[in-house]
């Protein structure tokens, strides 16, 4: 079973594959605004990252004008009022512990065996996003 519901609208957007290069997330997220201007864009964090978001390209830009959804991870407790953690301005928390990450997903890809790619990152994301992977050869080592 998927762990994002079919109607739940996340989109898989390739602007930083189709221009092989990478973006800073403030500026993908005012992009993806400026095209899509009856979207409202939530970007979403988990607190494995919140520490290491002030060293983000325009950090300031990015907790003021955006919304944040916190993920709680494994390991990592959400501590709102650490001095040296820039917050973001609107946040909403999903307390529920996420084991899956991106970081997670790439790891397991990498040292996979025999091509099993599903089973190596099933449970980590959705069935739409490993097919997704599969069909695209994303996170290719070759």
């Amino acid at each position: 079973d998927d762990l994002i519901a079919p109607n739940v609208p996340i989109f898989i957007d390739e602007t930083e594959i189709n221009r092989g290069e990478y973006i800073p997330t403030y500026y993908l997220l005012k992009e993806f605004e400026e095209k899509n201007k009856d979207m409202v864009f939530v970007f979403c964090i988990g607190t494995d990252l919140l520490e290491g978001l002030k060293t983000w390209d325009e950090c300031d830009k990015l907790v003021e004008e955006f919304e944040f959804i916190i993920v709680s991870r494994e390991d990592y407790p959400l501590v709102l009022d650490l001095p040296e953690v820039v917050y973001p301005k609107k946040y909403e928390v999903l307390e529920t512990i996420i084991s899956g990450s991106s970081t997670k997903v790439r790891n397991r890809i990498h040292s996979r065996i025999e091509n099993k790619l599903n089973l190596a990152i099933n449970g980590l994301t959705t069935n739409r996003v490993i097919k997704y992977i599969q069909e695209n050869k994303l996170y290719s080592i070759n």
